[in-house]
């Protein structure tokens, strides 16, 4: 294989990946109407949401990365 189509695959996997964490993202918000992230910030403090919202992209990077793209 030659570097350059190697390079260009992995960058096309890439944006792959991305687009589908942002598509899951989108799924999310969503399938969760009533939780809205800019109100729970407000209330409850960052520290509890960020760490939902941490586990929540880590385990939808873990699946989009197991699907092989």
């Amino acid at each position: 294989m030659d570097v350059s189509t190697f390079l260009i695959t992995n960058l096309v996997n890439g944006f792959i990946g991305i687009l589908l964490l942002l598509v899951g993202i989108f799924l999310f918000n969503i399938m969760t109407p009533k939780w809205n992230f800019a109100d729970v910030f407000k209330d409850k403090g960052i520290s509890g949401v960020a760490i939902v919202v941490a586990a929540f992209l880590l385990g939808l990077s873990i699946i989009v990365s197991a699907t092989g793209f």
